[in-house]
């Protein structure tokens, strides 16, 4: 499949995820999340776009994301779009900051057959937890991930769960804690300790050598509005490689536009690149990634990322 991958651009296959951003609103301000900064109009997907993108990459794709910037549950057809996506056989994945995941939320989240899900919750106590997640309250999110958590049991879901903490400076300490408090939790599948990624251009001042990024060789990453972005690190859309509305996801995938890209970021060309912090996989894990299915390599990957973040090995045996 990456045969090729860093070299000249060219590309024989489609892409394996499909990024979608339901929206980039959001009602939170979270201290690591650049959302009240990004200057591109804010808005939510038309459902007839999202339809047709769904419709173009339903024969190839494995996995849509329901994420960018902002939060998913925020767009009122949320719930139509997971249907959607399960009625043309396509695994979708949500990550939600779970401020909107009430009884009825979750019960209508399950049922539309979400295959996974990732809810934040980034600290161990309220006074951490709020300090990182402005504008949440502890006692409700904690209620919220109960209630997914409950109507997978009760509706004997299969649904993959990642309860996820995001390592900052604010909540490092609290990490033991974290883990005791939810280790053992049946429904929950992973406990995710994650890095934090740098998503703030403010940030990517220092020109640092970059590699061939994977991302621009599998992934294919939509805003609300129809435009093409080569990641989600693009939170500015400055890197624009086309528009759904207006192109096919093939004409766009295999373009001029996309081909030249790939080659000035495996040349080290592209700014946005410099400082990014997003571990490219070697040789090992490409070889992995092609074997297995997207959705296995997703639920491998917390285990790499908490290992790699305890052992140089570890990064060394999988990271570039």
């Amino acid at each position: 499949m990456f045969s090729g991958y860093g070299r000249n651009g060219r590309i024989q296959y489609l892409p394996v995820e499909v990024f979608i951003e339901p929206t980039n609103i959001c009602n939170l301000s979270c201290i690591m999340c650049p959302i009240d900064t990004i200057k591109r109009d804010k808005g939510y997907i038309d459902f007839d776009i999202f339809k047709n993108i769904v419709d173009q990459i339903a024969p190839y794709s494995e996995l849509v994301y329901l994420n960018a910037i902002g939060e998913p549950m925020l767009h009122p057809r949320l719930f139509d779009m997971v249907e959607y996506c399960k009625m043309k056989n396509l695994k979708v994945f949500l990550a939600t900051n779970a401020t909107m995941l009430t009884e009825e939320n979750s019960k209508r989240l399950i049922q539309a057959g979400i295959d996974y899900i990732i809810l934040p919750l980034d600290g161990a106590t309220k006074e951490t937890y709020e300090k990182v997640r402005q504008g949440a309250k502890y006692e409700k999110i904690i209620r919220n991930i109960n209630n997914f958590l409950a109507e997978k049991r009760n509706n004997n879901s299969k649904t993959y769960v990642a309860l996820q903490m995001i390592s900052l400076e604010e909540n490092k300490h609290e990490i033991d804690k974290f883990l005791k408090q939810w280790r053992g939790n049946k429904e929950i599948n992973m406990i995710r300790l994650k890095p934090k990624a740098n998503l703030n251009a403010e940030d990517l001042k220092d020109k640092m050598p970059t590699t061939a990024c994977i991302q621009v060789w599998r992934n294919f990453n939509v805003n609300w509005d129809g435009t093409v972005i080569p990641c989600c690190f693009d939170v500015d859309k400055k890197y624009v490689l086309g528009n759904v509305a207006e192109q096919s996801v093939k004409d766009i995938w295999t373009s001029d536009k996309f081909r030249e890209f790939r080659k000035m970021q495996a040349a080290n060309k592209i700014d946005m690149c410099f400082n990014c912090d997003f571990g490219q996989p070697n040789k090992i894990s490409l070889l992995a990634m092609t074997l297995l299915s997207g959705f296995r390599v997703k639920k491998i990957l917390p285990i790499v990322e908490k290992l790699s973040m305890k052992s140089s090995f570890v990064r060394r045996l999988f990271l570039k």
